[in-house]
């Protein structure tokens, strides 16, 4: 990119956020080592220009003295696009500073050296002139006055052929179109600048439009995507060490969480905002940072609120935005504090105020203009006056917001991003005619790669299949396993069955009785082995939601028999995948705790609590009863059976218990 873009550029981008990043001292080394050849020529000139936007934030005095020097120069050459350069760049300084006078004197230099400039120049001279003019009408809350300003910017930007300029100005016409209402206009134009700096690279305007996608989606109430675009703006402005961009984001996300309500991370955002801003001295970001802040704390705190709209008034009078003066009369009308109800006659004052946002084409401020006057005449008690304001804000919200301009807004996004891929889909269509030659010209180095990567493709494999073996030889296992529990279990208690049904055929009537409930309960406690057999070994789509329904029946079955008041939860346990040996071991461990509870702890509550946690399953089982000594307990009661498979599963099994202060079983193992 030729030089003279990247000056327009930073003009651009200084002018559109009033802000800069960190010199680097490097390149302020750079620089001085070019104007301390003294040369009187451009490339001086050009060097000094450059010095003064490094200066920007970090000595302004220096700033001041190095465009001073650079104006001096371009006149001794008579270079006039070299003096307009530096004009805008006077005109940007004193903007910040608030020195209204002087940035009107130089916007009147910049219009005379436009008309009077030579044919060389004159595009040029023209782009500093419309650009800084323009610019400066909209930072005065001018949008209606601004637009054609920038437009016309943007034509020069365009006759110079420098994008990067032309993205710049996009930008700043589609805040514009922002300010006066007009969405979908408003985002043609933002991501129209965002390709541009796409595809020039240039993250720094990236940065920009991403901030100011931000505020449209939050004008729109579009709050997901107003967070997901800002973010997408402060990473990037981290990157280049922004500082003064990062306040900008700071504002926006302070805005977007105020609308979402979550009002304690808006005032933090905020705060940060007017810290960078207080250390830059920036009088154009603390001016908006003060307002936005006292909006937020209206509700909470009016007194704090009057105070910080008193403190962005200031800075507003100073620079004669009239917009904003009246925004802000509007919000402390609402606030009915003395100085205000002195005035001969707050409403004709508050239509005054919302007719200045009407001139000036702000449509937006004006919809929360007739909101506060609305404010106002319900806190007077006049209702009639109260509800035609309030129905004249919703019709204005309603057209700004309305399901033509959501349609329109959702059209344009879609055309960008298909646009975005479509040129995607070139350059990978580009690249693989490039992988094509390479390959013709590179054909026995790809062959022998191939034979590597089939050498090593079929390693893998085996790799693979050898680990699929190992895997079906567990599973072979722990299907001889189950098969043998199907024997000793399963088998011995049919055996008891049979033999107790003979008994039954030759013994007494009464004693037959007792036989026949004894076959009762030997027959139930077989069918629900042979149940929990069958469940573990039976594949199912959501191991884990089979585990917690079984787990839970038998829970509530068990305790309500007792009369033990149960709590179970296991909402964790729907998401989760288990091997038949996981699904096994977990369920018997389950079981074993829940029974030996029930049987031996006399207690009349008990808590269950099954979470999935870091891909780890955590089990705790705690009772409320008489608890046991674990230095002089027995062993028995499964104990040894549940640590036995705790180990199985890779996991830990704890059991923490003493007399009287009940029992909790715990039990932790990974399920990847």
């Amino acid at each position: 990119m030729p030089f003279m873009r990247i000056n327009h550029f930073l003009l651009v981008i200084c002018m559109l956020c009033g802000m800069s990043s960190f010199p680097q001292q490097s390149v302020i080394d750079s620089l001085q080592n070019i104007i301390s050849k003294n040369k009187r020529d451009s490339v001086t000139a050009k060097a000094l220009y450059n010095l003064s936007f490094e200066y920007m934030r970090r000595d302004i005095s220096a700033a001041k003295k190095s465009i001073w020097r650079a104006k001096a120069l371009s006149k001794e050459l008579r270079r006039d696009y070299l003096l307009a350069m530096s004009y805008s760049q006077l005109v940007n300084i004193h903007r910040s500073e608030s020195n209204v006078d002087s940035v009107n004197f130089y916007i009147e230099e910049l219009r005379e050296l436009a008309e009077n400039t030579s044919i060389r120049d004159y595009n040029k001279v023209n782009f500093s002139y419309y650009s800084s003019h323009g610019l400066n009408l909209k930072k005065n809350g001018k949008a209606k006055e601004a637009l054609p300003f920038l437009l016309k910017a943007y034509e020069f930007a365009n006759k110079i052929k420098s994008p990067t300029d032309a993205s710049g100005q996009a930008i700043n016409i589609g805040n514009c179109y922002s300010e006066i209402g007009d969405y979908t206009k408003c985002l043609e134009y933002f991501l129209l600048a965002l390709k541009g700096f796409e595809n020039t690279g240039n993250k720094k305007g990236q940065s920009y439009c991403y901030n100011n996608i931000s505020s449209v989606y939050y004008k729109l109430n579009r709050f997901p995507e107003a967070l997901e675009t800002v973010r997408k703006s402060i990473k990037l402005k981290n990157e280049l060490g922004d500082k003064g961009g990062i306040a900008n984001g700071e504002q926006n996300l302070g805005n977007i969480y105020m609308g979402m309500e979550q009002f304690s991370k808006a005032e933090t955002h905020f705060k940060k905002a007017i810290a960078i801003n207080s250390e830059f001295k920036n009088q154009n970001g603390l001016m908006e940072n003060y307002y936005n802040l006292a909006r937020l704390k209206n509700e909470t705190d009016p007194k704090a609120a009057l105070a910080l709209f008193r403190k962005s008034r200031e800075i507003a009078i100073a620079n004669r935005d009239s917009a904003l003066i009246s925004k802000i009369d509007l919000e402390m009308l609402v606030l009915k504090k003395a100085d205000y109800e002195k005035q001969v006659s707050a409403d004709s004052s508050a239509i005054a105020n919302i007719n200045i946002l009407k001139a000036a084409g702000n449509k937006y401020q004006e919809t929360f203009g007739y909101k506060n006057l609305a404010d106002y005449y319900i806190k007077n008690k006049e209702y009639e006056k109260a509800l035609e304001f309030m129905e004249k804000f919703h019709t204005m919200q309603d057209s700004l917001r309305s399901d033509v301009i959501q349609a329109k807004f959702k059209t344009i996004e879609e055309q960008f991003n298909k646009e975005k891929n479509e040129k995607q889909i070139v350059i990978l269509q580009k690249n693989e005619e490039i992988s094509e030659r390479k390959l013709s010209r590179q054909r026995f180095l790809m062959i022998i790669f191939g034979l590597i990567i089939v050498s090593t493709g079929i390693g893998f494999y085996m790799f693979l299949n050898r680990n699929r073996l190992k895997q079906q030889m567990k599973e072979l296992e722990l299907r001889n396993r189950i098969a043998a529990d199907l024997h000793d279990e399963v088998g011995s208690s049919l055996s008891s069955i049979y033999m107790l049904s003979q008994m039954a055929g030759k013994s007494q009537f009464d004693a037959k009785g007792d036989i026949i409930d004894i076959i009762k309960t030997n027959s139930k406690e077989t069918m629900e082995r042979m149940g929990d057999i069958v469940w573990m070994i039976k594949p199912s789509e959501n191991e884990g939601e089979g585990l917690k329904y079984r787990m839970e029946r038998f829970v509530h079955e068990i305790c309500n028999s007792r009369e033990i008041d149960c709590s179970f939860e296991a909402d964790g346990l729907d998401e989760v995948k288990l091997n038949m040996r996981q699904k096994k071991n977990v369920y018997l461990i389950f079981k074993e705790a829940v029974n030996n509870t029930v049987k031996y702890s006399n207690t009349k509550k008990l808590d269950i609590k099954i979470t999935n946690k870091n891909k780890n399953l955590e089990m705790v089982i705690k009772d409320f009863g008489t608890g046991f000594d674990q230095k002089t307990v027995l062993k028995g009661n499964g104990l040894e059976n549940m640590q036995q498979r705790a180990f199985d599963l890779n996991g830990l099994l704890a059991v923490n218990s003493s007399p009287d202060g009940g029992t909790e079983i715990q039990l932790s193992f990974p399920i990847g």
